[in-house]
């Protein structure tokens, strides 16, 4: 059996890597091929809403970036 490295999913390459897609009237449309995980979507949200991904335990125990090329 293959171990699983998420919920709901296992390690193959079409469980770990997908497409991520923004949506906001005020980006400007682009591609970004920069690798990204998923960890960064929710300090990437804080920052959009203005608040402090440092609030997160996990970004500052982590280091953890915001989403890369959004310019927030």
């Amino acid at each position: 059996m293959e171990e699983q490295i998420a919920e709901h999913c296992g390690g193959t390459v079409d469980d770990t890597n997908v497409a991520l897609i923004v949506s906001n009237p005020a980006l400007d449309h682009r591609t970004v091929s920069t690798h990204v995980g998923t960890e960064q979507v929710a300090p990437t949200i804080l920052r959009a809403l203005d608040l402090p991904p440092e609030a997160l335990e996990a970004v500052r125990k982590e280091h953890t970036p915001t989403l890369p090329g959004l310019r927030l």
